[in-house]
């Protein structure tokens, strides 16, 4: 019923709500439909416990191995202890450091009902419950209008559909024929939005998750979180660094088979080789393979990738980038499309007059409005000259002396809203959009005489005084306009009309045409939402990186694509044909014309929520799935925004959006600038690179570190480097210096050169074999260097190689220590 409630007649809508509009539900019916339908309320995801996110810290390759290293050290512990031996230092040693790091992960971090009018909470409405909404209320539930107790009924429902401008309601039935679009369907009131203007009674039929905007909850809790390409390429790292160990931990194990029996005589002191001795000697060469893990897995690498984006997060909130996850910080820089909102976003959502069309007695005058904002500034230009009220003489007609002075008169009065400076010293409307950037055109047009008046709205306030509102001829939609009756105080004098206040046709709205007939023409306004000064500029930085930048709004086609020119995303006689869709055109196409459709898309007009997860979602579909395997970044501010927010590799809102759309988001724009995206671009760039760099840095030393302790083995010596010594290096030699790369700045043009894709290699086929060249080098030379310090320094031992390989039959335990 409530998908098709806005095709039905009021009284259908009522009888199948089964309510009595002048009564309401009875308490049993309202009980017996909250056991059906629940409460009025949104859908909200359970967060995770601290103990969980903890051991979520965890999960990772590299983790599993240190894990798998700490528990054999702990096992071969219990049977290998000696009297003056520490044996469970090395996997205390160890699993501190895991907890360590899992820490570091953790801490980042007014109702009818039985015939009576009552005052309810909107978690208590039902389906059927019958409501009354006034100017100024936020609509509680998905509502069918049932009366209109005002000449217009006006919603604003930007934050659910896009429109900028406010959308008129009507209780009218809608043919079935019409597009099933949120914004088609006048007579419905979506909950959560605003009415701006009238009042009116309504009968719910839809509450909680079932509503429009309960549906974007809901998605918002299905969409699980996007893992950065860093943490993608890392897991891989991880999986080859898992599967190299293993091989050579193995190899190292292998081909000391031969030695078990003599590393076990030489360890139990006993004369004949037996099962147990020989164990003895494969648990000691397996507790080798566990330190060569060790030495293996860059500990310290966790720890320098979490140093390294906070460094990045740094940086960005200095450019008014805030991330709230930190690897996103590394996501940007991959980013190869930007999917965006228009309102709010790539606009500023503050209507504004940008162009004035006045009549002469001949012909007409067209001026150009300076400023974007509701603040009163800016100036009018008549052929690039500034022009006020007060110094332009055309006339309109012979009834209208000035045009410019006539056009603000009725800009000012014939206008229910206002604006007002704030104490942060920003400029906000009360009301409509529209008449409020009329309320602004009126301070920058002036008026002859207003040149005394105080106060921040000195124009408007100049026409208050001067005349006195009777009557307000409210909007509808048969007419299609508004109009006021006002008088001069203490004159008779209205508007060039002689009209009584208490006329009958001024209270009967199907009399206003007579009142509002022989009128005389001053002029025209053009109002647009404008879009950001620094838009324009921010995209074609987009585009010099190699970025694409999409629009996707619920605002009509030929408004977007008006807009889309302006900053730059259609260029200026390009055909929209094949580069512009609507939502329903995307609804109606097959997944192979969805996929065909969004490698040439720029503009998506008349979306919905749902529309823009589903098209962030297939851009990001891998290519080896038949995807573009594009890194998406979308950015937004409003509720309608939020799950495609979620489902982008990285949201990015607006830091004067709704919190809804910052809490879906892993980045905010403090400044609400979309230049900042291009920063922020630059800053992730610059932090894959530094990755690459100390990545290189700690794998080419580990490489040292696994050739030395094997060639040891090999050669019979005693332990170069044990499993402790090998935590401090990895840790603290290698991982300070590897922090220090985290510092280097962006290389000069990394702007200009295209994102990398999302499959590429973190360490390739060229780059291992220099990793292991360099390791190999490393091992070696330490080999060497020890057995140098051992055998020939002067301040050494200076004993012979083989007293250095004998070495370890002098261990304690041993036949030889025993005597």
């Amino acid at each position: 019923m409530a998908a098709t409630a806005h095709t039905k007649t009021v009284q259908e809508v009522l009888e199948m709500c089964a309510v009595d509009p002048k009564v309401g539900l009875s308490e049993q019916e309202v009980l017996s439909r909250r056991e059906i339908f629940g409460l009025n309320k949104m859908p909200s995801k359970e967060r995770l416990p601290l103990w969980k996110r903890f051991v979520a810290q965890f999960d990772d390759k590299m983790v599993h191995i240190l894990l798998a290293a700490a528990g054999i050290s702990i096992f071969f512990s219990f049977f290998d202890a000696q009297p003056d031996e520490h044996p469970f230092v090395e996997p205390a040693v160890i699993l501190s450091i895991l907890i360590l790091n899992a820490c570091i992960g953790v801490w980042q971090a007014k109702v009818l009902r039985e015939g009576k009018t009552r005052i309810i909470d909107a978690a208590e409405l039902v389906p059927g419950d019958v409501v009354e909404v006034a100017v100024g209320d936020k609509v509680p539930a998905d509502m069918r209008v049932v009366e209109m107790q005002s000449t217009a009924l006006k919603v604003e429902q930007a934050a659910l559909t896009g429109e900028a401008a406010s959308v008129n309601k009507n209780p009218s039935f809608l043919s079935p024929a019409i597009d099933d679009e949120l914004a088609q369907k006048e007579n419905i009131m979506f909950a959560a939005t605003d009415l701006v203007y009238g009042k009116c009674q309504g009968v719910v039929i839809k509450t909680g998750s079932q509503t429009e905007i309960g549906k974007i909850a809901q998605a918002l809790t299905e969409t699980e979180d996007q893992e950065s390409p860093l943490k993608e390429k890392l897991d891989q790292f991880g999986e080859l660094l898992t599967d190299v160990i293993k091989w050579i931990c193995l190899a190292c194990w292998l081909v000391n088979v031969p030695q078990f029996s003599a590393k076990g005589l030489m360890l139990t002191g006993l004369r004949e080789v037996t099962w147990k001795v020989w164990l003895k000697g494969a648990m000691h060469f397996f507790k080798i393979a566990v330190v060569l893990a060790v030495a293996a897995i860059p500990e310290g690498l966790p720890a320098v990738v979490t140093t390294c984006l906070a460094l990045g997060t740094g940086r960005m909130a200095r450019r008014n980038a805030l991330v709230r996850h930190l690897p996103a910080v590394e996501t940007l820089g991959c980013t190869s499309i930007i999917c965006s909102d228009k309102t709010g976003t790539l606009t500023t959502n503050q209507m504004s007059v940008q162009r004035v069309l006045v009549m002469e007695k001949e012909g007409y005058m067209e001026l150009e409005v300076e400023g974007i904002t509701y603040a009163p500034t800016g100036r009018v230009l008549l052929k690039n000259k500034s022009v006020t009220a007060d110094d332009y003489r055309h006339a309109a007609s012979d009834g209208v002396e000035n045009s410019l002075n006539e056009l603000s008169k009725i800009s000012s009065l014939c206008n229910q809203a206002g604006i007002v400076k704030t104490q942060t010293g920003t400029w906000e409307r009360i009301g409509e959009s529209t008449e409020a950037a009329l309320k602004v055109l009126t301070e920058k047009l002036g008026a002859q005489g207003a040149q005394g008046m105080q106060g921040d709205t000195p124009v408007n306030d100049y026409w208050s005084s001067k005349y006195v509102k009777l009557a307000t001829l409210e909007f509808n939609r048969e007419r299609k306009s508004m109009s006021v009756l006002v008088a001069s105080p203490g004159e008779d004098k209205v508007l060039d009309r002689k009209l009584s206040a208490s006329d009958p046709r001024l209270q009967d709205p199907s009399k206003f045409e007579e009142v509002e007939s022989d009128l005389t023409l001053v002029g025209l306004t053009g109002i647009l939402d404008p879009p950001r000064e620094e838009v324009k500029g921010a995209i074609q930085a987009c585009k010099r990186a190699g970025i694409r930048v999409m629009v996707i709004t619920g605002d009509n086609p030929k408004t977007a694509e008006t807009i889309c020119r302006m900053i730059g995303v259609l260029e200026e006689g390009e055909a929209a044909e094949g580069k512009s869709f609507t939502g329903k055109q995307w609804s109606a196409m097959s997944l192979e014309e969805k996929r065909k459709a969004i490698k040439t898309a720029k503009l998506f007009s008349r979306t919905e929520p749902i529309h823009k997860k589903d098209i962030v979602e297939l851009l990001q579909v891998p290519v080896e799935e038949g995807g573009p395997g594009e890194t998406a970044a979308m950015t937004g501010d409003g509720v309608n925004d939020a799950p495609a927010l979620k489902a982008a590799s990285i949201g990015v809102a607006m830091g004067s959006g709704t919190s809804v759309a910052q809490g879906a988001a892993k980045m905010v724009l403090a400044d609400d600038n979309f230049i900042s995206i291009v920063g922020a671009v630059e800053e992730g760039r610059a932090i894959y690179a530094n990755t690459k760099a100390f990545i290189r840095y700690l794998i080419s030393s580990n490489i040292g570190e696994v050739v030395c302790v094997f060639l040891s083995v090999l050669l019979g010596l005693p332990e170069v480097l044990s499993p402790v010594s090998l935590l401090w290096v990895n840790l603290v030699t290698d991982g300070l210096p590897a922090t220090a790369l985290s510092f280097n700045p962006a290389e000069p043009g990394i702007m200009s050169l295209p994102p990398r894709r999302r499959d590429e290699q973190l360490v390739d086929g060229w780059m291992l074999t220099r990793y292991l060249l360099t390791g190999i080098y490393v091992g070696v030379a330490t080999v060497w260097g020890y057995v140098w310090w051992m055998c020939v320094n002067a301040q050494g031992p200076r004993m012979s190689f083989r007293q250095l390989r004998g070495n370890m039959q002098c261990m304690p335990g041993t036949k030889f220590a025993n005597g």
